[in-house]
């Protein structure tokens, strides 16, 4: 009796077939290209096996099936030989002509997935950025890809005033425009001649991405008791962490924006960092190439002679001598290291930099000649009475 229960049970697993589990909904999932994407489709009971199921995909008015598509060859995985119930679909090296609507059908049912296949991933930022410019002046708009090289299909930028929405790009116009073509990847939008009605939310749009920028325009940049042949301008670079080919893009958003409405003559200095990709042969050569912009560098930064900086070293190096997760759990050392650095160990620290703090004001280029990586150990410290 039992045998023919469990026999009956499996003939009507076998009829009922697969039933997919979701609703009928459209399912949007976006992807970047080259990278992989996983169409999930499962039957809601997973004891059960399709009898038949089928991927399609439909795009530029052509609907085919991937599973025979050769622009799918040895780019696609399915996972039903491991798990009957599972039919979904990896796809992987994603190009952008992968975007379209995909299926997933059974003998029961349909699941529909549109596919977003962005050409690029713009750098995000974990909060709005605000970016404050002056009236009557320029200002440039960060949006980059996270690859410079990356050159997206469509942008488009859109500025919201409080009250209503309105698209400024790819409407370019005199007021508008991206800053250059030397980077496909920077996507960033340079505002000519602001006014106070510039301010506002701007978003830049890929696809289905995106990122916004705050605007706050406030008066003249400078007061009126300085020359007009004098400007000063503070830039912030981003992405970070940054590259070369993203110092270069830019200086080159610097140069149009800051060229665009001054004389020929007029001489800029760039003052940054003292490290030594500010100082790499395709910096140098950027400078060559424009003349008009020099850069000044700072004094050589030593990170061990900032309390803070220096306090958090010393803190991970302690968390790194009790070997986390090899004889004690991570929250345990953390806790543990911070009470070893107590009062006497920041009094020692602060003895001990005070030969070097003469030198630093004196702009000698200290670190080149000081291994403290950690507040130094007794044995090492030279401490100064």
């Amino acid at each position: 009796m039992m045998k023919c229960l469990y026999f009956l049970s499996v003939v009507f697993h076998v009829a009922a077939g697969c039933d997919l589990s979701g609703d009928n909904d459209s399912i949007p999932i976006t992807s970047y290209k080259g990278r992989s994407v996983l169409l999930p489709c499962s039957c809601f009971d997973l004891h059960s096996k399709p009898q038949t199921f089928t991927w399609e995909v439909y795009k530029t008015e052509n609907l085919t099936e991937v599973l025979n598509d050769e622009h799918y060859r040895d780019r696609y995985q399915l996972f039903n030989s491991i798990s009957p119930a599972n039919l979904s679909l990896l796809i992987s090296d994603l190009r952008e002509e992968d975007q379209g609507f995909y299926w997933c059908n059974t003998e029961k049912k349909s699941t529909l997935f549109t596919l977003y296949v962005n050409g690029c991933e713009l750098v995000k930022k974990t909060v709005v950025e605000e970016v404050t410019g002056f009236t009557g002046e320029s200002v440039v708009l960060p949006c980059f890809c996270t690859d410079l090289q990356d050159d997206p299909k469509t942008i488009k930028w859109e500025f919201f005033n409080g009250s209503n929405d309105q698209d400024i790009y790819p409407e370019q116009t005199g007021h508008h425009k991206l800053v250059n073509k030397n980077h496909p990847g920077n996507l960033s939008l340079l505002i000519s001649d602001l006014t106070e009605e510039d301010q506002g939310i701007y978003t830049c749009n890929i696809q289905n991405d995106w990122t916004y920028v705050y605007l706050n325009v406030e008066g003249d940049i400078l007061p009126t008791k300085y020359p007009e042949s004098e400007l000063l301008f503070y830039a912030k670079l981003g992405p970070s962490p940054y590259t070369t080919a993203h110092i270069t893009a830019f200086l080159d958003t610097l140069h149009d924006m800051l060229t665009v409405q001054r004389p020929e003559n007029t001489r800029y200095v760039i003052i940054w960092d003292n490290v030594s990709f500010h100082r790499a042969a395709l910096v140098r050569n950027w400078l060559t190439d424009h003349p008009s912009f020099m850069a000044l560098n700072l004094p050589p930064y030593s990170p061990f002679l900032n309390p803070i900086e220096e306090f958090f070293s010393a803190w991970r190096w302690k968390v790194y001598d009790r070997h986390p997760h090899q004889q004690v759990a991570l929250l345990q050392a953390i806790e543990e290291a911070c009470g070893d650095i107590d009062q006497a160990s920041c009094q020692a620290w602060i003895r001990h930099l005070r030969r070097y703090f003469p030198r630093c004001l004196g702009l000698e280029d200290i670190a080149c000649d000081v291994d403290e990586i950690l507040w130094p150990e007794p044995e090492r410290r030279h401490d100064v009475g």
